[in-house]
């Protein structure tokens, strides 16, 4: 008897101290965040991310109470960036403003990669998509993608184009291109898509691959001569330039976005702050300054759920997974 009242005993013990632990984790990540947030960027200070990740990491420290500050990591493709995030607790106090190159493009067709993105990371939030455009130097006697398409297969590797280097979106859209279309064209990677337009619009390289807005400037002196545009549909500053999809070239629909933006966390982040970070996200992303922000940097904002988010990086893998199964491409 004794025996059976001891158990019992512990029995209750142990359920008070379950519940107890419960209650204890649920008033942590209610009370979730007690601490400064970091945002890491995989880039340079200065750069397209890094801006927009100290936009996000303002709004999101007005959101959530906290501060958020932004942390460059930048080398290795972004690997350094994303080895911090990996090494860091899933608790939500270190997250990473991550691009499709580093997301979709790059591990869907390299092997070589140190991460799985669907493996390593907690997806949070998208944040939007970029249009990227083709760019031809004023002298190039292309008005249009049809044309381009033509005059290239009638000129193997006569042509030239630029991006921001070996393995960014740049490179991998005009290997995507060039897989759809038939064409070859010759490479040469820059540091930075203003600087890859700066070389075409000065004639020293026939194209460029890369952000719509790098070369918009220099298109609208006459420099560059705006050809197709990256994307799924029509950009505001230049309307009458025909995107992908009316191209007229199956498959090449589907090479948009040029790049996109999203939060991600190390993996094994609890659902709770997950959520509460998206929400965040989400409403930084809709409040009118931030807005005006993207707007400015003519990224097409989303919001979207943390699963919604993983859904859209998973279709993006596979499309690029199967560009890598047919073309050899070198970094």
């Amino acid at each position: 008897m004794k025996l059976l009242n001891f158990a019992k005993t512990l029995l209750i013990a142990a359920t008070a101290f379950a519940a107890s632990a419960s209650a204890l984790a649920q008033s942590g990540a209610q009370a979730y965040p007690s601490k400064p947030i970091r945002l890491i960027v995989g880039l340079a200070p200065g750069s397209a991310v890094d801006l927009l990740g100290r936009q996000y990491a303002q709004k999101m420290s007005e959101i959530l109470n906290t501060p958020v500050y932004v942390e460059n990591k930048p080398g290795a493709g972004q690997i350094l960036a994303i080895r911090t995030l990996e090494q860091a607790p899933p608790d939500g106090y270190t997250l990473y403003m991550a691009i499709g190159s580093a997301l979709s493009q790059g591990p869907g067709i390299r092997k070589d990669l140190p991460y799985d993105p669907l493996k390593a990371f907690s997806f949070v939030a998208q944040v939007g998509t970029v249009a990227g455009m083709i760019y031809a130097h004023a002298d190039v006697p292309v008005q249009n993608v049809a044309e381009l398409i033509s005059y290239a297969k009638a000129n193997p590797d006569k042509l030239s184009y630029a991006s921001a280097g070996m393995g960014t979106a740049g490179h991998l859209c005009a290997e995507y291109f060039m897989f759809l279309t038939g064409t070859k064209l010759h490479h040469v990677p820059y540091r930075s898509d203003p600087e890859g337009a700066r070389e075409a619009a000065a004639g020293n390289i026939n194209l460029s691959f890369g952000v719509g807005r790098a070369g918009a400037p220099l298109a609208e002196t006459g420099r560059l001569r705006p050809i197709m545009v990256i994307g799924a549909q029509r950009v505001s500053y230049f309307p009458n330039v025909l995107h992908a999809g009316e191209a007229n070239v199956p498959g090449l629909e589907n090479i948009g976005p040029y790049s996109f933006y999203g939060v991600v966390g190390p993996a094994g982040m609890p659902a709770e702050i997950v959520d509460k970070l998206n929400r965040a996200v989400n409403q930084a992303t809709v409040s009118p300054d931030q807005a005006a922000n993207l707007k400015n940097a003519y990224i097409d904002p989303i919001t979207a759920t943390p699963q919604d988010f993983r859904a859209f990086v998973e279709k993006e893998i596979a499309k690029w997974r199967k560009l890598g199964e047919n073309v050899k491409i070198e970094f």
